[in-house]
């Protein structure tokens, strides 16, 4: 009994010193490199995918169309040096996709400027919108999104293409009946333009003075709805 009690003070004995220890211990750093590295990769990955979002954000906008009689008179009132200043941007990728499929700049511009004056809210009750008043059927038939403003304008170009190819380059009429899909009398008014505006827009490409083509910087979502505000400066 008595050894038995003996070995419980010296425990007790013991413990408090123990106890004091603890503290100290609990002051010194553990320095784990693979922790640490960890750490930095997981923050540079975290400032990367914030980056990323950023800049995903600053490439794409979103552009409300409000499609009325009074705005229609108005952009097709619209010279064409008052097109190309207004919408350069759009003018910039027609001429870019011209060149991706060898379709003749001056031609792409004529038919952008007589189909919605390049202006990205240009649309229809027919059923056709944007720069190169696509249908949401042919521009998904060409894997492109019409509601998206590069795509418009790249799927019109490539769509231009194929008439191209079938009736050549100055064929008007025949180009009007490939790619502007009404009646008799409107495809006449069409090839008109076409062709009327054709010298206007080839001297403007060969010029020098015009920006150069570029591919797109930033992705314009349009959409249909109240607002008004768009029509004062799509691409602002």
């Amino acid at each position: 009994m008595k050894k038995r009690l003996s070995s419980v003070i010296a425990a007790a004995a013991i413990m408090p010193g123990q106890m004091a220890a603890l503290p100290a211990l609990a002051q010194i750093a553990v320095i784990d490199n693979s922790n640490l590295d960890k750490r930095a990769q997981d923050e540079q990955h975290s400032k990367k995918s914030h980056d990323s979002k950023s800049d995903e954000k600053e490439k794409k906008k979103s552009l409300v169309c409000t499609y009325t009689n009074k705005y229609r008179s108005q952009m097709f009132g619209r010279s064409p040096g008052e097109a190309l200043s207004r919408d350069a941007e759009n003018a910039k990728l027609i001429r870019y996709y011209a060149q991706k499929y060898g379709v003749p700049e001056g031609l792409a511009l004529s038919v952008a400027y007589q189909e919605s004056r390049l202006d990205s809210c240009a649309g229809s009750h027919t059923g056709v919108k944007g720069v190169m008043q696509l249908t949401k059927g042919t521009g998904r038939q060409l894997g492109f999104d019409r509601d998206i403003n590069e795509q418009n304008i790249e799927g019109g170009v490539k769509y231009l293409g194929k008439g191209v190819a079938q009736c050549g380059a100055t064929n008007y009429t025949c180009l009007a009946s490939f790619y502007n899909g009404s009646n008799a009398a409107e495809q006449a008014g069409w090839a008109s333009g076409v062709g009327r505006w054709r010298g206007y827009f080839d001297n403007y490409v060969s010029s020098g003075q015009a920006p150069a083509a570029v591919p797109p910087a930033i992705s314009i979502v349009t959409s249909s709805g109240p607002g008004g505000a768009a029509q004062s400066g799509a691409l602002d």
